[in-house]
């Protein structure tokens, strides 16, 4: 994934690069941007090619990690969901219990939960992985010429 941004701040090998937001991202409202009215995502991105405060810079992100990504975020909460479901159907059949779709549906929504506490408490951990950091793969425009 290709996204075109300004860099509006340098420190170490990091930038601070402004991105329109993607039309889609406005429905999604995921991170909390869809909320608001702006229509600019700031971001982190490793700086190799030394790019300027003012630059017009490419981000990239390899596509197998973002689609890693949406799967640890959408898919493995879904998959926790119904093996929760499952799980707790079969304790209610074990204990004998009259409705164990009780039992299920609670074992749903602990997995679930359990899923999304554990994506929380691994997020630090893929923030700073560098297979989830967007790189600045070229700059397009330096910035004395953005101010010519």
């Amino acid at each position: 994934m290709e996204r075109l941004g300004m860099v509006v701040k340098t420190e170490n090998n990091l930038a601070k690069i402004t991105l329109q937001r993607h039309s889609s991202c406005a429905e999604c409202g995921g991170c909390g941007a869809g909320q608001e009215k702006q229509k600019k995502i700031l971001i982190d991105a490793v700086n190799e090619l030394n790019a300027k405060v003012g630059d017009l810079v490419m981000v990239q992100v390899p596509d197998h990690n973002v689609l890693f990504a949406a799967f640890l975020a959408y898919v493995v909460p879904l998959i926790c969901l119904f093996v929760g479901y499952l799980l707790g159907v079969k304790i209610g059949f074990y204990f004998e219990v009259a409705n164990s779709q009780m039992f299920g549906i609670a074992g749903a929504f602990i997995l679930l939960i359990l899923s999304f506490v554990g994506l929380k408490i691994f997020n630090p951990r893929f923030s700073s992985s560098k297979r989830f950091t967007p790189v600045i793969s070229k700059i397009i425009e330096p910035a004395n010429k953005n101010n010519s």
